[in-house]
């Protein structure tokens, strides 16, 4: 698996694994199972916004967020996003990231 595909695929992972999931690492992964049932206005979309960001820095220092959209679905939501790779400085678009209520 090359660079992209990893981060790609670490980026999902840490997106869609809701916190506490993972016994012997109880804080990796992302708030963004709590939200999405939030109202998609202002505040509820800067929670979003809020915990993608905060959960990349922590969890994946080699990609740096610029832009996330959010899409509402029934029972879920899908994020867009734009970010640097920090490595070689290459723009990065990952789409179709869908997080769902009960499952992921």
């Amino acid at each position: 698996m090359d660079d992209l595909a990893h981060l790609s695929q670490s980026i999902r992972d840490i997106l869609t694994t809701p916190l506490g999931s993972r016994v012997l690492l109880r804080d990796y992964g992302s708030r963004l199972f709590e939200l999405v049932d939030s109202a998609m206005n202002g505040g509820g979309v800067v929670a979003i916004y809020q915990a993608v960001v905060t959960a990349l820095a922590v969890w994946e220092p080699r990609f740096s967020v610029q832009n996330v959209q959010v899409t509402p679905g029934v029972g879920g939501i899908s994020l867009s996003l734009t970010g640097i790779y920090k490595p070689n400085g290459q723009m990065l678009k990952l789409s179709g990231i869908d997080v769902s209520g009960g499952t992921s």
